[in-house]
């Protein structure tokens, strides 16, 4: 019998102030989000109620700075046996750093988690997957095992028609040109998908189970990993808040004013085939089980 696909779940801790921000709400509303932020406080909480519910492990890209403002949330998702990355420490956008503010960005996301939690960070995801040479080398200058920024397909809005052509599988990126293979010890885990559907919570939530199991049925063909990302914001429902910015702010996604009831009835089922039909995994226990081989 054929081995199960290892599948690797991941989460963005997006805040619903960064939403706020992203979208041009007044300062006063973000600032008001960020002191208590309902996508921390309940995401957080729900996700990891759904993930022990289907035995499933993850890891969750955290901001640095709303570690800081949530320890408890996030001392939470370590005592659950997940792992827990980097998503940069305010989560800039645009995400256009110098070498030296991204290296400070990441030291701080750094000592800020492992002062939460005690955890040491691993892995690093670009807010908005902007990643870029420049970044993949300060990550291997620094010591991080990997990235998971790359989108290996067209994505608009979030990448170009150029990323059709990066590799669709594990890779190490070379340090000049992160679209062919090469020397860096620091390996990148592409988010897998198809052409214009990559599998990401926007899109699954969008199309639902038939979708899920049409493209994981198509790839478990060539691609032992599968290499899921969804965002914490898939597990609340900013409606029932009755914020006043939500609904004038959440312009972002055509799912966000969805029930909570309508996203369990798609997130469960995709559970539910994963922890029968895979081998649940973090990134840093499959480069532990593969050591560090693409």
């Amino acid at each position: 019998m054929a081995k199960k696909p290892y599948s690797i779940l991941s989460f963005d801790n997006d805040a619903w102030w960064f939403h706020l921000k992203y979208v041009g709400a007044p300062e006063k509303e973000i600032e008001k989000a960020r002191k208590k932020d309902v996508v921390l406080l309940d995401g957080i909480k729900n996700c990891l109620s759904e993930l022990e519910k289907s035995s499933l492990k993850a890891t969750f890209f955290s901001i640095g700075s709303d570690v800081e403002r949530y320890p408890e949330q996030h001392k939470a998702i370590a005592k659950e046996g997940h792992e827990i990355g980097s998503h940069s420490y305010t989560h800039p956008h645009p995400f256009s750093l110098s070498r030296e503010k991204f290296r400070d960005e990441l030291i701080k996301t750094e000592a800020a988690i492992k002062r939460t939690t005690g955890v040491k960070v691993k892995g690093f995801r670009a807010p908005s997957y902007q990643i870029s040479e420049a970044y993949l080398q300060v990550l291997g200058e620094m010591g991080y095992r990997y990235d998971t920024s790359v989108i290996s397909l067209f994505y608009p809005g979030y990448s170009s028609l150029k990323n059709a052509f990066l590799p669709r599988t594990i890779y190490h990126p070379s340090p000049t040109d992160m679209y062919r293979r090469g020397e860096l010890r620091l390996t990148e885990f592409p988010i897998s998908g198809l052409p214009l559907l990559p599998l990401t919570g926007t899109v699954i939530l969008n199309l639902g189970m038939p979708y899920f199991k049409a493209i994981f049925n198509i790839l478990r063909l060539t691609n032992p990993v599968f290499v899921i990302n969804f965002h914490i914001r898939d597990f609340i429902e900013l409606p029932s808040y009755r914020l006043q910015s939500a609904n004038r702010y959440s312009k972002t996604a055509n799912y966000w004013g969805t029930s909570l009831k309508k996203k369990l009835a798609v997130i469960r089922p995709v559970f539910d085939y994963l922890s029968k039909h895979t081998r649940s995994i973090t990134y840093s226990d499959y480069l532990d089980a593969a050591g560090d081989a693409s």
